[in-house]
């Protein structure tokens, strides 16, 4: 029996403009903005069931946090297994100035993972997304806490040479299913590891990301566009995160990593003029490096044909 189409409704951040404090908390416990039209996401009767399911660790487990989300270690009761939930404040979400920005790109985050993108080995696993009256949990796999801030140092190039491909391959999949990351800065926070293997990097975070679908060059099989964005959302996130006038594009993700091969290649997360290269370091890799960091070179290239440069296949 063909699933019944999901009820059309507006953006969600259209419900808050400018109502007052009252009425947008009124707003916040009414609205369910995930579970409107996300069919993955499980609903949550109360913000207490999901205590009745998983145990947060509001003690120690804290790993993350920002302006409306923490992210602590939790345990799943049912089977002992311990996860990492990033738990989202639907009450600091729309009190924010900015909170129709933050709430679509909320909505964009749960989408991509639920209904935009296949899973990935280099890209965070996301088991499950639940909405309760206040809250939004998601349920991901638990990553070591170093991320590639705190190991950069670490990697000869020809590690760096295996480490970075990785990256690229993950980034080169967001990109085939139109998504870009739009956060893969020199910061590299949003790139952890899975533990005890500092050689298997994860992209995590995609907060900030947004679906192009004119861009896409592959579909998640079920994925039907309609159901999750009207028309009219795509045209306003689009308009939100442009900059200088120009419309977001790949690049703006490749242009990241040409800065993190930098940083790989040389250890300083200061570019010097001349760059001082680690020992060792290939000239096929500065190479790259030169093309990744001159614009007009970097944009002439799709990321296929980045993985597919000589450094990627050498041996040495």
């Amino acid at each position: 029996m063909a699933r019944s189409k999901r009820k059309r409704c507006h953006s969600p951040a259209s419900s808050v403009g400018s109502d007052s404090p009252k009425r947008k908390k009124q707003k916040c416990e009414e609205t369910r903005f995930l579970l409107e039209r996300l069919r993955r996401v499980q609903m949550l009767q109360s913000d207490e069931e999901f205590d009745t399911l998983y145990e947060l660790d509001r003690v120690n487990g804290k790993l993350g946090y920002g302006s409306f989300a923490t992210v602590r270690t939790c345990r799943e009761k049912a089977s002992g297994n311990i996860f990492a939930c990033k738990e989202v404040s639907k009450k600091k979400l729309f009190a924010m100035s900015r909170s129709a920005e933050m709430i679509d790109l909320t909505y964009n985050e749960a989408a991509c993972f639920t209904e935009i993108l296949p899973e990935h080995e280099n890209i965070v696993k996301v088991y499950k997304i639940y909405e309760s009256p206040n809250y939004i949990y998601m349920i991901m796999e638990l990553l070591e806490k170093d991320t590639l801030a705190q190991t950069f140092q670490r990697y000869s190039c020809t590690d760096a040479r295996v480490l970075f491909r990785k990256i690229m391959q993950a980034v080169k999949h967001l990109h085939e299913y139109g998504v870009i990351h739009r956060d893969l800065n020199i910061g590299m926070k949003n790139i952890c590891f899975r533990s005890g293997d500092t050689n298997s990097p994860v992209i995590v975070d995609l907060n900030l990301s947004i679906y192009l679908p004119h861009l896409a060059t592959r579909i998640r099989p079920g994925f039907v566009i309609d159901q999750v964005f009207s028309d009219r959302e795509l045209k306003q996130i689009i308009k939100r995160v442009k900059l200088d006038d120009e419309p977001p594009s790949f690049d703006d993700d490749v242009s990241s990593l040409g800065k993190i091969l930098s940083v790989l290649l040389t250890g300083d997360r200061q570019p010097k003029d001349p760059p001082c290269f680690k020992p060792g370091c290939h000239p096929q890799a500065v190479q790259l490096l030169c093309v990744l960091l001159d614009n007009n070179q970097r944009r002439a290239l799709t990321i296929e044909q980045i993985l597919n440069h000589p450094w990627f296949q050498s041996s040495d």
